[in-house]
């Protein structure tokens, strides 16, 4: 039995001291992509099936009768084996094309991730192509028995100045595989002095930042103001990114790495009374 915990919504705005004045944000987003645009595959990507007539295939979550169980909010990206059994596999969801900048500091890829293993035999990939997709350079891999989760961050400095497209595999050529299944989401290629979450740019995540998130839940703006994945809203999606981020940095002089009561009060009611436990068992 897996046991995921799913979104935090904040609703204690009200609650929260007046916005802070920050500086400009040093972020610049080159891709970010929550799946929540309704369509699969997101506009620019591609959802390619290496096997012919294969049913394994990257679809949304909700595709499959799903929760989402990376901890991002909405939908998220999916590829399940469970369903289809013996059948090998080879399924590819690719990113449109990336300018990476040549001058960036702090470019890298990052997804919110859960792959459950089954026979050990699957493979999970995370590719790179600088060549249009004619040849791709393994990124990050993993081909393990042990579940794999939360927040995945590669770094691209090797790549900075090219054109690139990223490749999320999941394969198996065995003609008895039967596996289980992947997914992904909140899919950000970045490039930032800045930590996740940073909003007011202190260099430390905590109680400025959750206050910037907080007060501007639901607006269009940007990432000094915790829109952190550029989606145009500051929504739960910031809130799990912020979360994933806590206490990351040094803290500020004079102040701990705790944080303040208000601060803590919030966190706890939301996690106690607006997270979504959902539970899978596989048979």
């Amino acid at each position: 039995m897996i046991v995921r915990t799913k979104r935090l919504c904040a609703c204690a705005a009200a609650i929260l001291w007046a916005a802070l004045i920050v500086p400009p944000a040093r972020a610049e987003v080159l891709l970010s992509e929550g799946f929540d645009g309704g369509g699969f595959p997101p506009s620019g990507w591609t959802a390619v099936n290496q096997i012919d007539a294969g049913p394994v295939v990257w679809d949304l979550n909700t595709a499959f009768g799903e929760q989402n169980w990376t901890g991002g909010g909405g939908e998220a990206a999916m590829v399940d084996s469970f369903s289809f059994f013996e059948q090998r596999y080879d399924a590819w969801l690719v990113t449109p094309v990336i300018g990476l900048p040549t001058d960036a500091s702090g470019l890298e890829l990052s997804f919110l991730t859960v792959l459950e293993p089954w026979s050990g035999d699957e493979t999970a990939d995370v590719d790179v192509s600088t060549n249009g997709g004619l040849t791709w350079t393994n990124l990050l891999r993993w081909n393990v028995l042990n579940p794999v989760e939360g927040l995945i961050t590669v770094p691209l400095a090797a790549y900075q100045g090219s054109s690139a497209r990223f490749r999320f595999r999941y394969h198996n050529h065995d003609s008895t595989a039967w596996d289980n299944f992947w997914q992904i989401d909140e899919v950000l290629i970045s490039s930032s002095d800045l930590i996740m979450g940073d909003a007011d740019a202190s260099g430390y995540v905590g109680d400025n930042d959750l206050s910037l998130v907080l007060a501007n839940w639901s607006l269009d703006t940007d990432w000094a103001h915790g829109n952190f994945n550029n989606d145009s809203v500051v929504n739960d999606d910031d809130m799990s990114l912020l979360l994933a981020h806590w206490n990351e940095g040094a803290a500020p002089t004079g102040g701990g790495a705790a944080p303040e009561p208000v601060s803590l009060a919030i966190l706890a009611v939301g996690a106690v009374g607006l997270l979504r436990r959902t539970t899978r068992t596989a048979a």
